[in-house]
């Protein structure tokens, strides 16, 4: 009986909310705002479009090698940091495993543009296309300096259908504030797409490659997205998506791209050498720092890079190019400093420069033909086991804290020295200015302000009534700049 008035009340608070429906306005309602909506819809159909058009050259990559044994180690952590997260503990076994993304250029061909860091020093590589077919991959060719790499489906008969190729636009022609679209497999998520606006260009710096000046994008930019296009509003790729700047592995609002204009050179290049030979002139050198400009006696505000060593035989020293020299433009052209080691990689082996040079005063142009990067050259070890108990002998003690002496074979042996001319420090008193600066026993001092100096007269003659001079130093074989103050006021 109980069980009967149950059912039957059920039955009527059943009825009475059906009596008493609640439904939302239906899609169709109207929604009133005083304002034209039709140029933001239009916008929104051509980014569908854009988007829909792009992600049918976008490929996801999966690759993986066979380890001995050891922690799994991620492609992507060189630039995103560990994908597991902190719940999961590093993972062992057999098998490394990766992943990221790429995008086709010549779909007859079967070519892919990516990041090397995505495909270097695997076994096997799987590409996953827009259509959801998979085969096996082969490298053409990659390049660790600049971080691009070209692979190649090995089956030539792949499916095409609904697969297109990208094209590589003019990067050079991307401006601060333009649109783009980032596309690729974010956490592994295939076929997305993430849009933002170009933030900064010619970054360099960024202890990321030897060569690069990125192209600075706030498009979301995740682990996975590593090798996927950056695309304008014209369906061209400027860039390849690289690297992000992010404390906790995840985007932060700072992404990194390789421009299209160098990976087109890499590109031609890996396709048809195999490799990418990269231009060099022979020269090492710093940023010149605003307080050497007026020791160094150059115009106010001048901005460029000293030359500190010239390599024997090299480009450079054929077109007589000298340490102490500034360098202010590139063919004719201001340069961002931090960029000059991708201006001169980037060149073609043959193809000529034009370096604007400052030499003690005076301003000229120096045309250089540029050489074949060689892959290095041995550094100089110093020797610890030599005794070095040097006392002062002679003034300059007294003014900046250290004694000099000219190189003479016996203190070529005893420093370990390669350099042929200038001053070496033979003691140096501690706690003295100089000792703070970082000088040391050993140090080769070649020039004072851009002066070479081969005796000690002339080094007291060029620092005479100066409280501050900047010294070009040698080191271990490396030439640096340093601004040395006085201890006298």
């Amino acid at each position: 009986m109980r069980k009967s008035i149950i059912l039957v009340i059920s039955s009527l608070l059943s009825t009475a909310t059906l009596a008493n429906t609640y439904e939302l306005a239906p899609p169709s309602t109207q929604f009133k705002i005083d304002a034209n909506l039709a140029p933001l819809k239009e916008i929104s159909r051509a980014r569908e479009k854009l988007a829909d058009a792009a992600m049918k050259g976008v490929v996801f990559i999966s690759v993986s090698k066979t380890i001995k044994g050891g922690n799994f180690v991620d492609p992507f952590e060189f630039f995103f940091g560990d994908q597991q997260g902190p719940q999961q503990p590093p993972r062992q076994g057999p098998r490394q495993e990766g992943f990221g993304s790429g995008f086709f250029v010549d779909l007859d061909k079967g070519y892919i543009l990516t990041n090397n860091h995505v495909v270097e020093n695997t076994d096997k590589i799987s590409v996953k296309l827009a259509n959801g077919k998979s085969y096996d991959a082969k490298i053409v060719g990659h390049d660790r300096d600049t971080d691009v790499a070209v692979i190649q489906i090995i089956d030539k008969n792949f499916s095409r259908t609904d697969v297109s190729a990208l094209v590589l636009g003019d990067s050079d022609s991307i401006s601060i504030g333009s649109s783009v679209l980032a596309l690729g497999a974010p956490f592994l998520l295939e076929g997305s797409v993430t849009s933002g606006i170009v933030s900064a260009v010619g970054r360099g710096n960024l202890s990321l490659t030897k060569m690069g000046n990125f192209i600075q994008t706030d498009a979301a930019i995740n682990p996975g997205n590593s090798g996927g296009p950056l695309i304008n509003m014209d369906g061209k790729v400027i860039a390849i998506n690289s690297a992000i700047f992010s404390q906790s592995g995840a985007y932060a609002g700072i992404g990194f791209s390789i421009p299209s204009n160098i990976v087109r050179r890499i590109a031609n290049s890996l396709i048809n050498k195999g490799s990418f030979f990269k231009g060099y002139v022979g020269i090492g050198y710093e940023v010149l720092r605003d307080e050497w400009v007026s020791s160094l006696n150059l115009p106010k505000g001048t901005k460029g890079i000293i030359i500190g060593d010239i390599q024997e035989n090299g480009p450079a020293a054929h077109a007589s190019l000298q340490a102490g020299d500034v360098v202010i433009a590139v063919d004719g052209k201001s340069f961002e400093p931090m960029n000059l080691n991708s201006i001169i990689g980037l060149k073609e082996p043959g193809a000529s420069l034009k370096f604007t040079v400052f030499r003690q005063g005076k301003k000229f142009d120096v045309d250089i033909k540029i050489g074949t990067a060689p892959n290095g050259t041995p550094q100089r070890l110093a020797n610890s086991n030599v005794q070095r108990n040097n006392a002062p002998t002679n003034r300059d003690i007294q003014r900046f804290g250290f004694a000099l002496a000219p190189i003479d074979n016996k203190l070529r042996a005893q420093y370990d020295l390669g350099e042929k001319g200038g001053l070496v420090i033979v003691h140096i008193e501690p706690v003295s200015v100089a000792w703070r600066q970082g000088f040391r026993e050993g140090d080769v001092i070649v020039a004072v302000d851009g002066r070479p100096v081969a005796s000690v007269d002339e080094f007291l003659m060029n620092t005479q009534k100066k409280n501050h001079v900047l010294l070009q130093v040698k080191r271990k074989g490396r030439s640096i700049f340093e601004t040395l103050k006085s201890e006298s006021k």
